[in-house]
C-alpha cells in the first residue's frame, strides 16, 4: 500500500515520519516473508535416498567387507540380504586379539607362543 503524497503532505511532520517508518517496516516484513517462502520452496527439492547398512557394506572392497562382517553384531547380520548373510556366516567368528595377519597359517612357528600373537617389526 503506497502513501498518497498529497495526504502525506497535509499531515503533521511527526505523523508523516511515523507513516513512512510503518511503510518501511511493512515492506521489510514482506521481503522477509518472501525470502522465507523461497527458502522453503528450495528445501522441498528431492533429496537423495538414504542407503541402508547392507547397501553400504556391499560397496566395500572385499577385505574391508570381511572385517565389517566379522565385527558386526547380530542385529546388523539379521538385516543383511541372503548373499551378504551367507558371506558373513562363511567367515570364522571374530577374535578381538587375533588379526588376520596372526591367524594360525600366518604365524611364525619358530617364535615362542606369546610372540606369535605380537606384531613383529620386519627389522630392528
Amino acid at each position: 500500500m503506497a502513501l498518497d503524497p498529497e495526504v502525506l503532505a497535509a499531515l503533521p511532520p511527526d505523523i508523516q515520519e511515523e507513516l513512512i517508518q510503518q511503510q518501511a517496516e511493512v515492506a521489510a516484513h514482506a521481503a522477509r516473508r518472501a525470502a522465507r517462502a523461497t527458502m522453503q520452496a528450495s528445501s522441498a527439492l528431492p533429496t537423495p535416498a538414504e542407503m541402508d547398512s547392507a547397501s553400504i557394506i556391499a560397496t566395500f572392497p572385499p577385505d574391508l567387507r570381511e572385517e565389517v562382517l566379522l565385527n558386526s553384531d547380530e542385529s546388523l547380520l539379521a538385516a543383511l540380504p541372503p548373499d551378504l548373510l551367507a558371506e558373513a556366516q562363511a567367515r570364522p567368528a571374530a577374535d578381538p586379539f587375533v588379526t588376520s595377519a596372526l591367524l594360525p597359517e600366518a604365524r611364525d612357528k619358530s617364535l615362542p607362543h606369546f610372540f606369535q600373537f605380537v606384531p613383529q617389526l620386519s627389522a630392528l
